[in-house]
């Protein structure tokens, strides 16, 4: 599914995060792929970090997870273009 959205939307940047072993497919997908991403697994006591190798990043839980999207927003805030088409 990720790879049709990638092709449909063709995105600049792919940030995929998961937790479970149907995810592994995923983060092997993406090592491969040469399209940008950031692969982000989140640990647990029953899916510890060691088995997220093929991720450029893993955080401890859903904490860590929540901690990773509060800066990753405030790092894309800084990003923000202004929409020329916007009422406002």
């Amino acid at each position: 599914a990720l790879v049709r959205l990638m092709s449909d939307l063709l995105p600049r940047f792919v940030v995929y995060a998961g937790d479970d072993e149907p995810d592994q497919r995923v983060f092997e997908m993406l090592a491969r792929n040469p399209h940008p991403h950031l692969a982000v697994g989140v640990s647990s006591t029953e899916r510890p970090a060691t088995l997220f190798g093929d991720c450029d990043l893993v955080v401890d839980g859903p904490s860590g997870m929540s901690a990773f999207l509060q800066v990753l927003s405030e790092r894309m805030a800084r990003f923000r273009v202004e929409d020329p088409w916007s009422p406002d």
